[in-house]
């Protein structure tokens, strides 16, 4: 073996889950992310199963026993940090104990919390595996890109018209939405694009209605780094700029996640609009029966913002 062969570190992350919610250990004196919420990790020993090595760290640091067979493998991350790494995060939703601080000098504190509401200071690695694994991405690769949060908004321009109407398409069916039985095609829209490097990742489009403002489509293919969030301070800027009171949205009653992240950042619920999907299919037959986590979509949700 030559003296200066690479080797790569490894390490194991559990994705301990309770009912809806996965359990987070704030950080403590460790050196490295203090502060911030991780999830019950540790490194490979070496000559050690990745399944023996997470049983072991979950005994070591919350104190509980996991049987082998009813832990699962659910993705793997390479991670460029302050070395190169390998990471692998496996998922467990029975165990024997009960769940403990046992390592209160690296540990403050330990504390359950539903995916869609993870603490702001949840550590970004963490909290992009975790959306992996709700969307059923086994693997990824993480702070390789120079700037791996550097990103830029700017407004649409006519030269997007193309890329936007594939974009939307992609995630929506469709490059029209539909809301309270009005077609819009995002296309024609005015709205806001993020990049990153030559890459777009991340889209709004908004319509301005009087004194109202409401934000027609937002998607970002980058979660978890700020994408969403400045997308809609860039739609808010343009709203107060035109003289709207109003920053609004419309989404369907299945879209929990989104529900949270807009409440998360300001808005409110303002109405639910019953069997308003019904109306929608009139015009857009792509809008399916049955949405996310297999709740029947029928009504329409809107939320807003006073400005």
């Amino acid at each position: 073996m030559p003296q200066n062969q690479f080797t790569l570190l490894s390490a194991v992350h559990l994705f301990l889950l309770r009912d809806d919610e996965v359990l987070l250990l704030r950080r403590f004196n460790t050196g490295y992310e203090d502060g911030k919420y991780s999830v019950v990790a540790g490194h490979l020993d070496g000559d050690e199963e990745i399944k023996a090595a997470m049983v072991r760290e979950a005994a070591e640091e919350v104190g509980i026993e996991l049987h082998p067979a009813e832990v699962q493998v659910v993705g793997v991350m390479h991670r460029k940090s302050d070395q190169e790494r390998i990471d692998f995060f496996l998922a467990a939703s029975s165990w024997s104990g009960q769940v403990a601080n046992c390592e209160p000098q690296r540990c403050d504190e330990l504390a359950w919390f539903h995916p869609d509401a993870l603490p702001e200071n949840t550590i970004p690695y963490v909290r992009r595996a975790i959306e992996n694994y709700r969307r059923g991405t086994w693997f990824d690769s993480f702070g390789w890109e120079t700037g791996e949060t550097n990103f830029y908004v700017r407004p649409t321009r006519q030269e997007d018209r193309e890329w936007i109407g594939r974009f939307v398409a992609a995630r929506w069916g469709s490059e029209k939405i539909v809301t309270r039985g009005k077609v819009y095609d995002c296309r024609d829209l005015p709205g806001f694009v993020a990049r990153q490097g030559e890459r777009n990742v991340g889209l709004a489009t908004y319509r301005i209605e009087g004194e109202s403002c409401e934000i027609t489509s937002l998607d970002s293919t980058r979660p978890g780094i700020g994408i969403g969030t400045a997308l809609i301070a860039a739609v808010k800027e343009a709203a107060r700029q035109a003289g709207c009171r109003r920053l609004c949205l419309i989404t369907a009653n299945d879209n929990l996640e989104a529900l949270g992240f807009y409440q998360r950042r300001g808005f409110a619920l303002a109405a639910v609009h019953c069997n308003a999907l019904e109306v929608s299919r009139q015009v857009k037959p792509q809008i399916p029966l049955v949405g996310a986590h297999r709740i029947p979509l029928r009504d329409e949700i809107e939320l807003e913002m006073p400005m």
